[in-house]
């Protein structure tokens, strides 16, 4: 499996084509028989494409791009892999259900024996590898993990 990133074309079907024609190519003969993307350098940043909600204004590490995207990468024959969601809520007079969600899945974790603490700075490297110890456990599974 291999990624491609950053994937930015003029609305122009054959600019599109030979654009992907030339990464499939490259990323084939380096042994890849499955291509994912648009994504950045992670799951962690921006991936995925924009194909409903241009009726909302761009939202910070979510992904904006022109409309004319979808059907320049499935005119080539991609093809969606899995829905990415979005969720927005405002701040003003919103409702505190996520907070209240928060509080009760911290008690729930503190009644499993979860403990939640602040990173000791004086202790980084242990610190660093126990964080990427859990992270890469938790996502080892996950579709766009890639360690």
């Amino acid at each position: 499996m291999m990624v491609f990133w950053f994937f930015d074309c003029e609305n122009n079907k054959d600019v599109a084509a030979h654009l992907f024609s030339e990464a499939s190519e490259w990323l084939k003969n380096k042994g890849a028989n499955t291509l994912i993307g648009p994504t950045n350098f992670s799951t962690n940043e921006t991936c995925g494409l924009l194909v409903d909600g241009y009726d909302s204004p761009p939202i910070v590490m979510m992904t904006y791009n022109p409309s004319y995207y979808k059907e320049l990468v499935e005119g080539f024959g991609f093809r969606k892999k899995t829905d990415l969601l979005a969720y927005a809520f405002g701040v003003e007079g919103y409702d505190d259900k996520p907070l209240r969600l928060i509080n009760t899945l911290r008690e729930r974790l503190k009644n499993r024996g979860v403990t939640i603490r602040k990173v000791s700075l004086k202790n980084f490297n242990e610190e660093a590898t126990k964080i990427r110890e859990v992270y890469n456990a938790a996502w080892d599974k996950i579709w766009g993990s890639f360690q």
